[in-house]
This record gives C-alpha cells, sequence and structure tokens, in this order.
C-alpha cells in the first residue's frame, strides 16, 4: 500500500470519526495518522515535531480514560520518533515547574499579570505539568485589577522640559519621543501631575536607537539638582567591550548636583533585546525602593532622607555624544497595592 494511498485512507476514516469524536480528541488522532505517515517516509524529526505539537491538544480533551489512552498512544510513537524522548520530556518538565514555581512567587506577590506570562511559558513546555497553574493564573489575571493607565495625549499636554535643551520632545500616536539627542546634557518631560501617595508605582517601556543608550524614569522632582532616577544604560562600543553587549541599571538620587548610588547591577543583554521595548518600573514603599528593569531584573533599596512623592517624568542622557532617539510608551502610574498576606 503506497504512502499517499494509506493517507488518503486515514482521512477517510477520520472524517466518520469526527462525528463521533470531540474536535481535541480528532485532531489528536489526525495528527497521530500525519506522524505514522512521516515515519514512513524515514522523517523522524517531523514526525516527533507534529506529536510534540499534539501536548495541548491531549490537554485539552475532557479527562477520562480515552485522554489516557491517547497520551499513551502519543508518548509511544514519539519514543519511536525519538530516541532521546525521554531525556528531552524530562528536561522541558524541569523547566516547566521552575516557571510554575516562579509563577506562585509572583502570584503571591499580587503580580498576576507576570504569573501568567510565567505559567503560559510553562503549559506550552509541558501541559501535562503546568495546565492547571495556567488555568489559575488566568482566572487570577482576569479578577485582579487593571494598573491605572495613563492618557499619553494629557500627560504630554501638560508636561515640560526643565532642562534647557534645543531638541522637543513629541507625541507620536501611541508613543512620546525624546529629540535627536547629540550632547551628554539631560533632557528631560517632566510631568505637571502630582503623585501624594506615600506608596506608589510607575512603569514605562523604552525603547533607544542610540548608541550608546541611556533613559530613566524619574521620580521624587525637587527641581532640576534633586531627583531620584531608573536608569539603564547600554555601554558604548569600544576595544574592550567590541560588542557592546553588557548593561548598567541603577536607582539613583540626585542631590546638591551629585549623584548617590542606591543601588546597581551589570548583567548582560542580547542584541535581541536592546532592539527591543524594556520596562522600566520603579515602586516606593515609604523609605524602601524598588526597581524592575525587563521583569526579571530586580534592584532594591532604602533612602530615608525624603519621601520621594511628587513630580515625575522622563529621562534621556548620555555619558558620552551621540545621536538618536528614545521612545516611550505604555506610561502608568497609581498607589502601590498593599503587600499580600505572608501564608
Amino acid at each position: 500500500m503506497s504512502t499517499s494511498f494509506r493517507f488518503i485512507t486515514a482521512c477517510g476514516a477520520l472524517a466518520s470519526l469526527a462525528a463521533m469524536a470531540s474536535p481535541q480528541e480528532a485532531l489528536v488522532t489526525a495528527g497521530v495518522e500525519r506522524a505514522k505517515v512521516a515515519l514512513e517516509r524515514n522523517d523522524s524529526e517531523a514526525a516527533s515535531q507534529e506529536l510534540r505539537s499534539l501536548d495541548a491538544a491531549i490537554e485539552a480533551v475532557p479527562s477520562s480514560p480515552r485522554r489516557t489512552t491517547l497520551r499513551n498512544q502519543v508518548q509511544a510513537l514519539a519514543k519511536r520518533a525519538d530516541p532521546r524522548y525521554a531525556a528531552r520530556a524530562k528536561a522541558l518538565d524541569t523547566a516547566a515547574k521552575a516557571l510554575v514555581k516562579a509563577a506562585k512567587t509572583y502570584a503571591s506577590k499580587r503580580w498576576h499579570r507576570t504569573a501568567l506570562e510565567l505559567a503560559e511559558l510553562a503549559a506550552r513546555l509541558a501541559p501535562q505539568h503546568a495546565a492547571a497553574a495556567r488555568d489559575e493564573a488566568r482566572l487570577a489575571a482576569q479578577s485582579a485589577p487593571a494598573a491605572p493607565a495613563s492618557d499619553l495625549a494629557a500627560f504630554f499636554a501638560k508636561s515640560s522640559q526643565p532642562y534647557k535643551y534645543e531638541g522637543r520632545w513629541t507625541l507620536q500616536g501611541n508613543e512620546i519621543h525624546s529629540p535627536e539627542h547629540l550632547d551628554p546634557l539631560p533632557t528631560m518631560l517632566l510631568s505637571s501631575h502630582l503623585i501624594e501617595e506615600r506608596d506608589f508605582f510607575i512603569e514605562v517601556e523604552a525603547r533607544t536607537e542610540g548608541q550608546p543608550g541611556e533613559f530613566a524614569l524619574a521620580f521624587g522632582w525637587r527641581g532640576s539638582l534633586e531627583l531620584a532616577l531608573l536608569e539603564l544604560f547600554y555601554l558604548e562600543r569600544t576595544p574592550q567591550n567590541p560588542l557592546g553587549l553588557s548593561e548598567q541599571r541603577f536607582l539613583l538620587h540626585l542631590a546638591n548636583g551629585e549623584y548617590q548610588t542606591l543601588a546597581t547591577r551589570y548583567p548582560s543583554v542580547t542584541p535581541r533585546e536592546r532592539r527591543g521595548w524594556v520596562k522600566l518600573r520603579v515602586e516606593v514603599r515609604g523609605p524602601q525602593l524598588r526597581g524592575i528593569v525587563g521583569g526579571f531584573s530586580v534592584l532594591e533599596a532604602e533612602f530615608a532622607d525624603r519621601p520621594l512623592m511628587g513630580r515625575f517624568g522622563l529621562f534621556v542622557s548620555s555619558a558620552s555624544a551621540w545621536k538618536g532617539v528614545t521612545r516611550f510608551r505604555n506610561l502608568r502610574w497609581g498607589p502601590l497595592e498593599e503587600p499580600a498576606a505572608k501564608r
């Protein structure tokens, strides 16, 4: 029997089966047949990929002996296609369990959107072990209050530039663009909005087109010589650093014209990460400061010199002359939720 004839015959049989089986069961059964055809033509990798894609569909089948049968059938065929199937499955399960653990940690802190991102990634790796955690995270994220989003146009209309600089900030659709910078001096867009809560957060997504790039969230404004910053600085390409793949992340306080470093980190980033949007988020809870960059890099410090509520803004600077625009979007701010009770 030819491969093509076998596949056509199988498809005909599946058409009648679909009337009785659930859509998920029919999807799995059809995928199994495609994998068998791939194995017959000695394309083990195609068969393995086909079977791997069925994991989510199997978990969508209502819990029953039928789901167990389908899972066992797929796993048996996967072991034929990939001699290292067991090792690969173990590695994916381990990664998924670590992601679920991280998701639960974020959920305990009421970071439900971050928890959902991690749980969904875990479920893509190993649906059998992480689907329940993903569904739980979805429910929590749906019930969580949305972060208060700013009206970007209103923010821009009521802002000012406290530093004398010839370039102008502009509103471009749903983004705010800094001037095309060619000066080591800073440029800043300062909000007229006052944060009056002692415990608050501010967050924004930023993307720089300059080399090197240096941008920050500014808060606790008390004039041009006193403010606080959560800053991200991409290092310039040099003979010692030819790829420019490092970055510095700072929590800073400027007073009397001098910077005080409250916290710093020096992780590596990839060129792809540097070309994309990166989220900066600062949380102030009394004297406790927390800076989050990209969702994972956290800086923490204590600053008891003075309260940091007040005006805030977007800040762009450079340690050496460069030319480029920094774009900002999704600017949000508001009171910080009460910490979740420890269990």
